[in-house]
């Protein structure tokens, strides 16, 4: 009974954020993985409600092999988010244990004699490679990092924790029944692989549901508005006095000839001491003059560099290399920065801007 009624909102759930995937402009390749995750989904609910009214009889423990591609899925995702492109090679070599054990699966439908000897044999070892590949992905993926502040990393880091969470809850009975070698709660896999469903299709919902709302409803960015300060821009607030005509011409002269910002190690003390002038001064021209600190707006000036470097279709370049090409130090800082200045990912704006044009 309750098996049914999740299966039938998740179905729901997925339905309705697949509309809403119709009605979002130009699909990015985030939102394209989104897609295929709902049908994956919309596939297992199928097989649920084929295998109810016509395959009652089937042994209990020849259970289809869809959860090991939530795995994958999450990784492709994390490719979409953090990296250049997804290739078709990436796909095949990480789908390929799903391909395997879903031939396995189809051969046990077709021939009883096999069914009878082999299913629990199956189901054991499909329920333990459903856990050691939602430990490995999330594992791996958190190794990486997954730095960042948009509404779209924190409906992943909520996906990771709680593909993580259902393994742990799984861990004990696969250990379980691995070590006797006799499956006892063969419905213990069928209700963490529902669970994981039904919660991957609310945040694809959400995902999708976010993504419309701000391509109709354009977000204005607060940060834009207020501007704040910094730890390298703390003398400012002693100085009042109005910036020299001299001085004012010496520092646009230099940001004009010069784009030091685009250095990693530049500082506030390298420009102080390359113009000869106080570092309260050059704070307080920044101030005046972009109304902003000067850590935060040589910052700005490095995500518009990104910026104009992530709408080069021919980029080619990891994040990290253009983190250090655009002046970040860190992968952590530039994200942390370009989402602050964009509302969206490094990523998410490159998908974006190649789709709208």
């Amino acid at each position: 009974m309750w098996s049914t009624v999740l299966h039938t909102a998740t179905l729901l759930l997925s339905f309705v954020a697949l509309h809403l995937y119709q009605m979002l402009p130009k699909p990015s390749i985030l939102q394209k993985i989104g897609r295929w995750y709902l049908w994956l989904n919309l596939i297992q609910v199928l097989v649920y409600f084929l295998s109810v009214l016509f395959f009652s009889k089937i042994d209990v423990y020849c259970i289809p092999p869809f959860a090991l591609l939530y795995g994958p899925i999450a990784y492709f995702v994390y490719i979409a988010l953090f990296s250049e492109k997804l290739s078709r090679r990436t796909v095949y070599y990480h789908v390929m244990p799903f391909v395997v054990v879903a031939l396995l699966y189809i051969v046990l439908l077709l021939d009883f004699g096999l069914r009878q000897a082999f299913a629990k044999v199956y189901y054991i070892g499909l329920s333990g490679l459903m856990v050691v590949s939602w430990c490995i992905y999330p594992i791996f993926i958190l190794a990486k990092g997954t730095n960042g502040n948009t509404f779209s990393l924190r409906l992943y880091r909520i996906g990771l924790l709680i593909l993580a969470m259902l393994t742990l809850v799984m861990l004990p009975f696969v250990w379980t029944e691995t070590s006797r070698k006799l499956p006892n709660n063969p419905y213990m896999f069928n209700w963490i692989t529902l669970l994981a469903m039904l919660i991957g299709s609310f945040l694809a919902y959400m995902y999708f549901f976010r993504q419309l709302s701000t391509a109709v409803w354009p977000q204005v960015s607060l940060d834009q508005k207020q501007p704040s300060k910094d730890d390298d821009d703390l003398e400012i607030n002693t100085v009042t006095k109005e910036l020299s005509a001299a001085h004012k011409q010496l520092i646009e002269a230099y940001l004009g000839r010069e784009k030091r910002f685009l250095d990693p190690n530049f500082r506030l003390d390298d420009m102080a001491r390359e113009l000869g002038l106080g570092k309260s001064i050059i704070s307080q021209f920044f101030q005046q003059m972009y109304g902003d600190g000067f850590l935060k707006t040589i910052n700005s000036w490095r995500v518009e560099q990104a910026c104009l470097l992530l709408q080069d279709e021919s980029l080619d370049c990891t994040m990290q290399e253009l983190a250090t090409r655009c002046g970040f130090n860190s992968r952590a800082s530039f994200y942390r920065n370009f989402s602050k200045e964009r509302q969206c990912s490094p990523m998410e704006f490159r998908e974006n801007v190649l789709h709208n044009d």
